[in-house]
């Protein structure tokens, strides 16, 4: 989250909080779970304040908001590429020309 805030939202730690947004709409600036426990402390958590760019362990019963987050921007066509057809094609040719040379 730190990432987040810092980086692709580029709001600065001590200078009004959470300012930038953008793309997230219902991004607020208070306490967010990061879901990494404490090693110190089995029974809490970090958690990182999108008001203040900081972050402190607390125990995991506290009710604090959570964001389903992933790492990285999968991006993907679900329309497979020309050569993929041109390569799966090429594949099934070479399988049918090789049985019928075997028969």
């Amino acid at each position: 989250m730190a990432h987040l805030y810092y980086v692709d939202l580029k709001d600065k730690e001590g200078v009004g909080g959470l300012i930038n947004t953008e793309p997230f709409t219902h991004l607020m600036p208070t306490y967010y779970w990061s879901g990494t426990t404490f090693p110190a402390y089995q029974p809490a958590a970090w958690w990182f304040a999108m008001y203040t760019g900081s972050q402190y362990p607390d125990v995991k019963t506290d009710e604090i908001n959570a964001m389903a987050i992933r790492p990285g921007i999968v991006e993907f066509s679900s329309v497979p590429e020309p050569s993929t057809f041109l390569l799966l094609g090429a594949g099934l040719g070479g399988l049918v020309f090789w049985k019928n040379r075997k028969s």
